[in-house]
């Protein structure tokens, strides 16, 4: 095809050409090597807590299980990322590296992290917590498998793939006894998903990138299923399993899971606005908009009210907005930022004078980009400092708003596709080479993903809260400034990439200043120990190199990679 990756070259050329070929790539290595260690470093900190042989035997196995994951994925990570390029079926995101070691390892080391916080200061999380936790050691296991077994000739790779995956399934659950349904499950929806996200949408994913989404997609897919099923009593379940999240959690896994059920039981009239003549598109269109309604009318919208305790969803909304003082204050400030944001992309392809000042000549610029970071920032700073349970509730409708957008975008769907996705195309980079646009939502979850992943009301160390503003730090102040830094100061790039030491430094600085201001301001952080502020210092700095090695969108792995960090070791 045309558009193909460089590094999808053709098979061959000896061991000593592929040799040579994975010394050369330092971006890669170090952003495997940083990830490993980082998921090894934790695992390890969980299995030697002192009691944790005295819980459930999956509680205690779990970050073995994990561990083990991430030693196959070290050993084996060099020679993973020389299949890639001989997949020559696929069409990757443009990418130097394809990085299958942090797609593997990732969500599963913050889970860990999530894990190691649970197990001081939630224990009735552990069970819940050890299920996911080895769920996702078995898939990064699987992704291992499946990258192996593609090097063998097609039928005989599927048989080889099944027969891999059940044999670790049953060896998973004969040692750490997880239950078995759930793991099967998992693994079935993983398997379908990520070769769909790579067939389906050529070029909107490098490997990693949708070796991570496959995850996470998968694992909020399973927690649907089992809260709903634990709340319908469907199927009986262990007391540990039968977990309900708060709000702000529920309504992005309720929302984020009715936009694929829409998706999977509309397909037939998906493909009819795609295929059908342009005077019949307005039709299907209506068909499918219409159709979604009726669905979360009658679906969506009473699972999610029987989670929330019988509550109305729309009612918990407007009550979460003007209920209390300050979070009215908070909506309307958000509004005004929207507002700007929005304005702010519209100018782009607009001819009004009243917006020709907000023109930019080059939208996809770094100056242009990074106002959104900006942006971003000051909606998280304010948010998570005031209200981080209510910030993580309208994180969750914007979520829900931006895939809505997305894909009518992306198929030119009545009565908007069309004009978003005029209005979207000036601001397209390199990082958008296929036909989805998801830096923005990658954006999103960067600085969302922290908020949803703590566990608000629970008490603990007061330091671990800093953790909520892992997408603030990293992405709104470290990658803002070292792009910004490096483009006006940078002389001296980092080994084998093209970021600048200089930008790294600037980002390094300014993220610690950001910290120090933070704890400064929020009250709910005391004050921290030498100790803690080591933690600190470590933590950005491993999360600043990864930021300057990384091939991967960078807004989609940075924010979890530093809220892993923070709440494992404060």
């Amino acid at each position: 095809k045309s558009g193909r990756m460089a590094t999808q070259v053709q098979g061959g050329g000896g061991l000593k050409k592929f040799v040579r070929e994975m010394k050369g790539s330092n971006s890669r290595m170090v952003e495997m090597r940083l990830v490993c260690f980082t998921g090894g470093v934790v695992g390890t900190r969980v299995l030697l807590l002192s009691d944790i042989d005295t819980q459930s035997t999956v509680v205690s196995l779990s970050p073995f299980v994990f561990l083990i994951a991430c030693l196959l994925s070290l050993l084996f990570s060099t020679w993973l990322d020389y299949f890639p390029s001989r997949l020559q079926d696929i069409t990757f995101r443009r990418a130097n590296g394809q990085s299958i070691a942090t797609g593997c390892l990732l969500p599963a080391t913050v889970c860990c992290g999530v894990f190691h916080m649970s197990y001081l200061n939630a224990p009735n999380l552990l069970g819940y917590l050890s299920l996911y936790l080895t769920l996702l050691s078995v898939l990064c296991l699987v992704s291992i498998l499946s990258t192996v077994v593609h090097a063998i000739p097609y039928p005989n790779s599927i048989v080889m793939y099944n027969l891999g995956t059940l044999v670790i399934c049953y060896v998973v659950y004969s040692y750490t006894q997880v239950p078995l349904l759930p793991l099967l499950v998992g693994v079935a929806v993983y398997s379908v998903l990520v070769p769909s996200l790579l067939y389906r949408f050529p070029g909107s994913f490098s490997i990693g990138e949708a070796i991570i989404v496959g995850q996470g997609l998968t694992l909020l897919i399973l927690d649907v299923l089992l809260q709903l099923a634990s709340q319908f009593k469907l199927i009986k379940l262990s007391p540990e399993l039968s977990f309900i999240h708060r709000p702000s959690v529920l309504y992005f896994e309720l929302l984020t899971f009715g936009v694929l059920m829409c998706v999977v039981l509309l397909l037939p009239v998906l493909w009819k606005v795609i295929s059908s003549p342009v005077q019949e598109t307005r039709l299907w269109s209506a068909t499918f908009l219409l159709s979604s309604l009726t669905i979360g009318w009658l679906v969506i919208l009473p699972c999610l009210k029987a989670l929330l305790g019988g509550h109305h969803p729309f009612a918990v909304t407007i009550y979460a907005i003007i209920g209390r003082q300050h979070t009215l204050v908070l909506t309307l400030c958000w509004s005004v930022l929207t507002v700007g944001a929005g304005l702010l992309v519209c100018a782009q392809t607009s001819s009004s004078p009243w917006l020709m000042a907000l023109k930019s000549n080059k939208p996809s610029s770094l100056w242009m980009r990074k106002w959104f970071h900006v942006l971003a920032f000051l909606v998280y700073a304010v948010g998570v400092a005031v209200d981080a349970d209510f910030l993580g509730l309208a994180a969750a409708h914007m979520t829900f708003v931006f895939l809505v957008l997305e894909l009518m975008r992306v198929l030119l769907m009545w009565p908007l596709g069309k004009w978003l996705h005029d209005v979207l195309e000036p601001f397209l980079d390199a990082s958008d080479s296929g036909p989805l646009v998801l830096t923005h939502l990658y954006l999103l979850l960067g600085f969302s993903l922290p908020v949803w992943l703590y566990p608000l009301g629970y008490s603990g160390a007061a330091a671990s809260r800093l953790s909520l503003y892992s997408g603030v730090i990293s992405l709104g102040v470290g990658d803002s400034i070292a792009s910004v830094a490096g483009k006006l100061m940078g002389k001296h790039k980092w080994p084998g990439t093209q970021k600048t030491l200089e930008g790294s430094l600037m980002a390094f600085f300014m993220q610690m200043i950001t910290i120090t201001i933070i704890i400064f301001i929020d009250s709910s952080l005391n004050s921290f120990s030498y100790a803690q502020w080591i933690v600190v210092g470590v933590s950005v700095a491993m999360t600043t190199l990864l930021e300057a090695y990384t091939q991967q969108i960078d807004n989609l792995i940075l924010g979890p990679f530093l809220f892993t960090l923070l709440i494992a070791f404060l």
